[in-house]
């Protein structure tokens, strides 16, 4: 992910899924020993969303059922794709797509403000890739 968006952000919100966070906690929450030698690596905290308060990452929820809608498309229209090629046909729809349309709330472009704002403010990334134990 962060090789594909060509930095690393200082803050990442995370649900609380019991793959990234053990114990879920406001001020101490326990994380998974992973998500902390990776956040560690690149620099940057994992900041996990308040449970039950969707209102913290409210703008990408209403994203992934979009996203997962339109991949289930493209398995329909093509059963025998891969993997690789429906990740490509994956990025070239966000990129060309859905990356172009107002956004609801914002009234923005998704991916001009990405490459105009966002991108600008990521830290490099590190020489070497995190690599899973």
């Amino acid at each position: 992910m962060f090789d594909y968006f060509g930095g690393v952000p200082a803050r990442i919100l995370i649900d609380n899924l019991k793959s990234g966070v053990i114990k879920p906690d406001i001020y101490d929450p326990k994380l998974n020993r992973t998500y902390r030698e990776m956040a560690g690596h690149y620099g940057c905290f994992i900041d996990p969303c308040r449970v039950q308060h969707p209102k913290y990452k409210g703008k990408v929820e209403r994203d992934v059922q979009t996203v997962r809608q339109q991949f289930r498309k493209f398995v329909v229209l093509n059963p025998a794709i891969d993997i690789a090629q429906a990740n490509r046909q994956s990025t070239k729809w966000l990129v060309d797509e859905y990356g172009q349309r107002d956004h609801g709330t914002t009234r923005l472009k998704p991916f001009h403000v990405f490459i105009d704002k966002e991108q600008p403010a990521l830290k490099p990334l590190p020489d070497e890739p995190f690599e899973i134990a």
